[in-house]
Parts: C-alpha cells; structure tokens; sequence
C-alpha cells in the first residue's frame, strides 16, 4: 500500500508530467486512442512503483522508459497477432483467387508483387525525414486532414502542407530512383 508521502510525491512530481508524456507518446503513435492507453498504462505502472521513481533524478526519463516498454509489448504482442492473422488471409485470398481462376501461378506473382511494392514504400518512407515521414503516415494510413496533422503537431497549416508537398516528391523521387 502506498504512504501519504508517495501519493504527494506522485502528485508532485509525476502527474505534472501526463500532457508532456501525452505528446511524446502521440508524435510516435500518430494515434490519440493509442497514445491515451500507453499513457494511461504508464501512469498506472508509476503509480505502482512509486517508490522506484523516487531514486531517479529525472522522473520524466523514467517516465518515457515506462512508456518505451509499454509501447513495445504491445508492439510485441500485436506483431504475433498481426502475421497470424494475415498468413491466414494470405492463405484465404490465394484459395479464392486459385478457385477463381485456372492459373495459380499468375495469383501469387501479382500477391507477391504486390507485397514488394508494400515493403519497398515503407523502406522508401523510413528514408523520409521524420516530420515528412509522421505527415504522410497521418494522412494516409490514419486518413487524417493537413489541417488536423496541424492541430495534433502544434504546427502551422502551411508548414504541414509544405512537408507533405515535399514528403510526397521525395518519396516519388526515390522509388523512381530504385526502380
């Protein structure tokens, strides 16, 4: 059970630290709902170990710690998920295209051209500075709007319309480059 002091400790130096943490989580996440459960879970981790956090100097490192590891167990744990699901929707898309068509040949070229192309752009977007980077994944996997990339970077609109602009040519640049 946790003392009076603890509590105050938590109040006082942890708590004050939830909307940077919030940002700091969300600038990686790209997603509110996401960021708000690592946040949430890290908080409650501090909570727990309160007496942990006193020994550090700096609280808001032992914060972002917390959070790192929460984000890559959860990474960690989606990943399995993740491929046992899509080996299992491979496996149902080439039934349905083999049972479709004659030729399972062609089906599995076009899947595994297909797939390239994925990871090939997903390379090409590790290449990207980091603000052009977040913006293109913002808009397009998130499908949010330069205006609401904006309001969650704390940037101007023109700026954010400037990083996809160039984001966008850079991109098309470089896998134009590597074909």
């Amino acid at each position: 059970m946790q003392s009076a002091t603890d509590h105050h400790f938590y109040e006082q130096c942890v708590q004050p630290h939830y909307a940077n943490l919030i940002r700091w989580v969300h600038t990686i996440t790209g997603d509110q709902e996401f960021t708000e459960d690592i946040v949430q879970e890290t908080m409650t981790t501090a909570w727990k170990n309160v007496r942990q956090l006193r020994g550090y100097r700096c609280v808001v490192s032992a914060l972002r710690v917390i959070a790192r590891r929460a984000l890559a167990s959860y990474h960690r744990q989606k990943s399995s998920r993740e491929q046992a699901v899509e080996d299992i929707a491979l496996e149902s898309i080439c039934d349905c295209r083999l049972s479709r068509s004659g030729s399972p040949a062609g089906n599995i070229a076009e899947l595994y051209l297909a797939k390239e192309e994925q990871l090939r752009i997903k390379i090409e977007l590790c290449r990207l500075r980091p603000e052009y980077r977040s913006v293109l994944i913002m808009h397009y996997y998130y499908d949010l709007s330069l205006t609401e990339i904006a309001a969650l970077l704390n940037k101007k609109y023109n700026t954010v319309v400037s990083w996809h602009k160039r984001a966008l040519a850079k991109l098309g640049k470089q896998l134009k480059s590597r074909e």
